[in-house]
């Protein structure tokens, strides 16, 4: 095993862990002042577009067409070539913004036809929308910066700097809740603040590494092709994968109030250990296969691949487990107060458990797509990803009258199956065999040992129920105790029965 990749992988994932924990906090916070009625339905789908121009121009598009050509350059060169790269990427994402901000009311009118049933839905939605779309701006920066220091083999930073993020626009909904008219303004602000302070920090940390900013704009730069032609194929590919969110909001504006709200609320907390494990896992392994690439080392890379696979495994399908197992009492402790009721509970509860029927196949899919991009082979993905799309929203049009809100995570879940697939399939033919039997028989194993270690914690959840009357403090010991035993018993059955040594094994 390369040494430091699990390492990274570990540092990555402390840092997401302080980002999504302050994340939930930001959630809880959230439900507590708006629940899941018009306030949060408009603040999520006005969210939803500059969120989705994001994953266009920032994220996994951006560090996929970044990292292979930055690592390429020599060190002397790659402050010239960052540089050059962020003013570009500046100027295009301030032209957006101002295109986004005059034509606000057009494509909300057109996005959310549902909202004309409520009256002033649509305003708000328009006016919380103009407010945060520069956050394309300082979210695309950056990623920038991101992709900069994992280059620089940092990976804990960037993970981290979601968490100012999230402290920073907690803060601002709190301090504004009751200066600004509605209260869920201070929110929309809060989000401008908050990628600034992220921005700001992910920046000044590159200048730290050794970045020295110079003012170069030109578009006679080969590398900044070569960027390019792997982020276009790379931003319809990606950027398919999160228009199948986009879609699932804006038909959910067509059902009834509070759907939004509930897909938003169980795809944050599905994304807990999605973050820390699969788009840690990605985000290393982009970094590695990419310098395995430019060596021209297949059979390395293989193993490379294999290797990410098993990870993803090792770590996702117990998370995902639990986190299914355990849902309401997830939820119920997370946001059952204020202004969200039981039944939003148990209407969040049924997304967060569908979300999580597919999260495996999701950051699997992530893995694979990071070798198609360090191969230079972009437009593979998204060809699968458009396949992806096709599928997701014939499956959402399909049940989406029959099975109301539920429909979009069934259908999540059976589009990243089907990704995954198509890639699998696709990636063998390009590379050859990746060990590909001996990790599905490595997977299979850490399901039955998933299943067998989470029998204490269903004893633990039904004495507690018949012992004594449900209550936060009932279901967050549930949490707690079921949590650490099911952790124990798997990390023993890891080490007797496959001989698998956590400790040991983050080491490598």
């Amino acid at each position: 095993m390369q040494k430091g990749f699990l390492k990274n992988i570990v540092g990555f994932s402390v840092g997401t862990l302080f980002s999504r924990l302050t994340g939930l906090i930001r959630e809880v916070v959230f439900a507590f002042l708006f629940g899941a009625g018009m306030y949060a339905d408009a603040f999520n789908l006005a969210f939803r577009i500059p969120n989705l121009l994001r994953d266009f121009f920032a994220e996994s598009a951006l560090s996929g067409a970044f990292l292979p050509v930055l690592a390429r350059r020599k060190k002397e060169e790659q402050n010239i070539f960052a540089s050059n790269l962020l003013n570009v990427l500046f100027i295009l994402t301030l032209f957006l913004t101002i295109i986004g901000v005059f034509f606000a009311p057009y494509f909300i009118k057109f996005f959310a036809l549902g909202f004309i049933k409520v009256p002033g839905k649509i305003e708000l939605t328009i006016y919380l929308t103009r407010i945060m779309f520069p956050f394309i701006i300082f979210i695309s920066a950056s990623s920038w910066a991101m992709a900069y220091l994992n280059n620089k083999k940092i990976f804990f930073i960037p993970s981290f700097s979601s968490a100012v993020f999230n402290i920073v626009s907690i803060g601002f909904a709190i301090v504004l809740f009751n200066i600004v008219n509605p209260p869920i303004v201070g929110m929309a602000i809060g989000v401008l603040a908050g990628v600034f302070s992220q921005f700001l920090l992910n920046f000044l940390w590159s200048v730290k590494k050794g970045f020295i900013y110079v003012f170069h704009i030109t578009l006679k730069d080969k590398g900044l092709y070569e960027v390019l032609k792997l982020w276009i194929p790379m931003v319809l590919g990606l950027g398919l994968i999160e228009i199948n969110a986009a879609v699932d909001t804006f038909l959910a504006a067509l059902l009834k109030q509070g759907s939004i709200s509930y897909l938003s609320y169980g795809y944050r907390v599905m994304h807990l250990p999605v973050a820390l494990f699969g788009t840690a896992i990605g985000s290393v392994s982009l970094a590695e296969f990419s310098k395995i690439a430019s060596r021209q080392n297949i059979e390395e890379l293989k193993k490379a691949v294999a290797r990410s696979l098993r990870s993803v495994s090792l770590f996702l399908i117990p998370a995902a487990v639990f986190f299914m197992f355990f849902a309401p009492q997830i939820v119920s402790v997370l946001f059952e107060r204020g202004r969200f009721t039981h039944i939003d509970v148990k209407a969040t509860a049924s997304v967060l458990r569908l979300y999580l029927i597919g999260i495996w196949a999701a950051s699997s899919q992530r893995t694979l797509s990071a070798a198609f991009y360090s191969l230079k082979k972009a437009k593979l993905p998204m060809i699968a990803a458009a396949v992806g799309v096709i599928v997701n929203i014939g499956l959402n049009v399909s049940l989406m009258w029959v099975w109301g809100f539920k429909a979009f995570p069934f259908a999540t879940s059976m589009t990243s199956f089907s990704v995954f697939t198509i890639l699998s399939i696709i990636l063998l033919k390009k590379i050859g065999n990746y060990y590909i039997k001996p990790t599905l028989i490595f997977s299979l194993k850490i399901l039955v040992i998933t299943g067998i270690s989470l029998i204490p914690g269903i004893g633990v959840l039904y004495g507690l129920r018949y012992l004594v009357m449900e209550s936060f403090f009932v279901k967050l010991l549930e949490l707690i105790v079921s949590g650490i035993l099911f952790t124990c018993i798997y990390v023993l059955l890891l080490k007797v029965v496959m001989r698998i040594n956590i400790r040991e094994y983050l080491k490598k």
